[in-house]
């Protein structure tokens, strides 16, 4: 428990501290910028500071409310601006050795996110702000308002798209019913020929069985015919024989008188020739 009261001794100690060293700090301002990085443009307070002997060289300056730093790299000459304190990996930055910030006089220059390429920037520029409560929560709104500015831009953008795109659907809707009418129609049409060639199979079939029909009588009438032509050659081989017969045997007179009653009687005579069937 001792422990713990000494820990939270210390913590308020230096909270008091980090109060007092707030109270005297410096702050600036970036303004001007519309790039990429215009997120980054606000009020910058003393984070740190680089001591040489008891002297102040440069300090590192900390975003209100982005984990953004603006500090000077040595190595590099220039002041930066990035995300970790020095890195000259930065996204900004001015050649410039000035003591302070707001004595810059080179121009910036930001590094595209797409084509990696450093552009020059004229307008942006920095100026000191006394760092206190007022001007603090002035600055604060400002950027709120800012941001919500962004945000309200963004919406509006959003809107836009939706607009758009509710249009571009609704056009595609109308489109696809009048694609849905033409279709319905062309199922109709499809329909009324499947029916009309559905009866034109149905008499196909009808004419199929006639042919059959037609085929079977003829057969039967060609049989018939052939057996009308058996007889008839019978019938001419046996009056030739008949022919022949008569030729061989002789001649008998026939009574004059015995016909001659019979004509008058009305009885016609006439000579064997063949089957009496016929």
């Amino acid at each position: 428990a001792k422990k713990k009261k000494k820990k939270k001794k210390k913590k308020k100690k230096e909270e008091k501290k980090k109060k007092m060293s707030r109270k005297g700090a410096e702050s600036f301002r970036l303004f001007g910028h519309d790039g990429p990085y215009k997120d980054c443009m606000g009020v910058y307070h003393e984070h740190s500071s680089e001591t040489r002997n008891g002297f102040v060289l440069r300090s590192v300056y900390r975003h209100e409310v982005l984990p953004v730093f603006l500090y000077w790299h040595s190595k590099d000459q220039t002041w930066a601006l990035s995300n970790t304190i020095g890195s000259s990996k930065c996204w900004m930055f001015s050649p410039d050795p000035a003591r302070k910030p707001h004595l810059i006089v080179t121009p910036w220059k930001y590094i595209c996110p797409n084509s990696k390429e450093w552009r020059e920037d004229d307008r942006m520029n920095c100026e000191p702000r006394m760092d206190g409560g007022a001007s603090r929560k002035e600055e604060l709104l400002k950027t709120q308002l800012v941001a919500m500015e962004s945000v309200k831009k963004a919406m509006n953008d959003e809107n836009k798209s939706l607009r758009n795109r509710i249009h571009l659907a609704k056009s595609l809707t109308s489109s696809v019913e009048k694609d849905v009418k033409i279709l319905t129609e062309k199922n109709k049409s499809l329909l009324r020929r499947r029916s009309e060639l559905l009866q034109c199979l149905e008499e196909l079939e009808s004419i199929k069985k006639k042919c059959k029909d037609l085929t079977q009588a003829k057969a039967q009438l060609e049989a018939h015919s052939r057996n009308i032509l058996m007889k008839i050659e019978s019938k001419e081989h046996l009056l030739g024989k008949y022919d022949a017969s008569q030729l061989q045997s002789p001649l008998v007179p026939v009574d004059a008188s015995a016909s001659a009653s019979a004509g008058d009687d009305g009885i016609q005579v006439r000579e064997y020739c063949g089957d009496d069937s016929d």
